[in-house]
């Protein structure tokens, strides 16, 4: 039987600004820094592990998108991000361009 993380490893995806704006505007986009892993936030998030979750939104590793977000996503049509979803929120990692 895989694990929750081997499955968030498995479900992983990447979509474009235009695939999120649903989810930004009913408030259930989460974003995930640069220094955090958006398997092991979803895990986490699965888990119930608040001491975690409240670590990263302490941080800044875990946070609500906003509006400045989004106005800056949809200026850049060639942005592509890692997606998991953990419903009802869906977690947000932007891909870095290297």
């Amino acid at each position: 039987m895989e694990s929750l993380q081997e499955r968030f490893q498995n479900e992983l995806d990447q979509v474009t600004w235009a695939d999120l704006a649903r989810p930004f505007a009913f408030r259930r986009l989460w974003c995930v820094s640069d220094t955090a892993n958006i398997v092991e936030v979803a895990t986490k998030m699965v888990e119930d592990q608040a001491s975690d979750l409240a670590r990263w939104l302490q941080s800044g590793d875990l946070r609500l998108a906003d509006d400045q977000d989004a106005a800056g996503w949809a200026e850049d049509p060639e942005l592509h991000f890692h997606i998991l979803i953990v419903r009802p929120y869906v977690l947000v990692k932007p891909v870095s361009r290297s």
